[in-house]
C-alpha cells in the first residue's frame, strides 16, 4: 500500500540547522577577511596602470597637437590641482585630464611645464604617480622616439 502524499511525514533530518548555517557564514567571513587586502591592493595596481596609460595617451595626443597643427604645445602637470593640463601657444586648443581622487603625482610641490615643439624631440617627461595605500606607478617618454613608457622611478632625472 503506497501512502497518499497527505499522510507522509517529513523525515526531522532533512533541511540545514540553524548551527551549520552559522557555521558556513563564518567560513565564508573568514575567508573574505583574508582575502580583501589582496583584492583592494590589486585594485589599486589596475587603477595606477589605467591612470599611467591614459597619461601616455594624454601626452601623445598633445604631442600630436603640435606636429599636426604645426603650433607648439604646452604641457603642464599640476600637483596642487591634481591634474595635467595642455594647451596651444596660440590659445586655440586646451584639453585637461584630472586624476582620480585616490591617486596623485608623488614628487612634486609647484607645477612643471614642458612645451612640445612641432617637429622637435620631446623634452624628458617623466611622471610618478601614488595611490592612497602607497602604491606608485610612473611614466616617462622617451626623448629619441617621443614614445611614453613604463618608469619605476629608478632611473635618475
Amino acid at each position: 500500500m503506497i501512502p497518499s502524499p497527505s499522510s507522509r511525514r517529513f523525515n526531522s533530518t532533512s533541511g540545514i540547522t540553524l548551527i551549520e548555517m552559522l557555521v558556513v557564514v563564518g567560513i565564508v567571513s573568514i575567508v573574505l577577511t583574508i582575502a580583501f587586502p589582496n583584492v583592494t591592493s590589486g585594485l589599486d595596481g589596475i587603477r595606477l596602470k589605467t591612470a599611467v596609460d591614459r597619461v601616455g595617451s594624454f601626452w601623445s595626443a598633445a604631442r600630436q597637437r603640435a606636429d599636426r597643427f604645426q603650433t607648439p604645445v604646452q604641457v603642464t602637470v599640476d600637483p596642487q590641482e591634481n591634474e595635467l593640463r595642455a594647451a596651444s601657444v596660440a590659445n586655440d586648443w586646451s584639453t585637461s585630464f584630472d586624476l582620480s581622487n585616490r591617486l596623485h603625482v608623488a614628487g612634486l610641490q609647484e607645477p612643471q611645464r614642458y612645451l612640445l615643439y612641432p617637429g622637435a624631440p620631446s623634452p624628458d617627461f617623466r611622471l610618478m604617480l601614488e595611490s592612497e595605500s602607497g602604491g606608485q606607478a610612473g611614466i616617462k617618454v622617451n626623448v629619441f622616439t617621443g614614445v611614453p613608457e613604463d618608469w619605476d622611478g629608478d632611473a635618475p632625472k
